[in-house]
């Protein structure tokens, strides 16, 4: 199973599917978006495309892309819909709650909005900041995505 990770290192989900025998994982680190979509483009061209993950991805990818995967699918760092968004972690600091959820759910053409496959609660670390609450999201969802990886190696 081929797997084409777009993202931005590092983070623990890109460590996790790296390691996964049996998935043949590209990461593609983002550094701008013209360039994201070339490399898309050029490694739709070249492999098989069997599924499509982004995660800590600030493009919206076009549904001319996603749709070439057999599976395309979005990992969110906090519930949805209430905390969509490309960086929703301001929203989360006015809220003053004190966890949320992992989201993976499919892509679509807008943002957040694709149909649910998953979900993980976790707890925000005590005292409360973004870049400790982004940490623990990225732990939270290297589990989620483990267990996905596991359930679609099974499939």
């Amino acid at each position: 199973m081929r797997i084409l990770l777009i993202t931005t290192l590092p983070n623990k989900v890109a460590e996790i599917l790296l390691t996964q025998k049996n998935l043949e994982t590209h990461v593609l680190n983002i550094s701008s978006k013209k360039e994201v979509f070339g490399q898309i483009n050029e490694y739709i061209l070249l492999n098989r495309n069997d599924i499509l993950i982004t995660y800590r991805c600030p493009y919206l990818i076009p549904y001319d892309i996603f749709n070439k995967f057999q599976l395309a699918i979005n990992i969110h760092p906090l519930e949805l819909p209430r905390f969509s968004g490309l960086n929703p972690w301001e929203a989360v600091v006015q809220s003053g709650i004190t966890g949320s959820k992992i989201t993976v759910h499919h892509l679509s053409e807008q943002v957040d909005s694709g149909s649910k496959v998953a979900t993980r609660d976790y707890t925000f670390p005590s005292p409360f900041t973004i870049e400790s609450s982004r940490e623990r999201a990225d732990t939270e969802a290297s589990i989620l995505i483990r267990m996905l990886s596991e359930t679609l190696l099974h499939a």
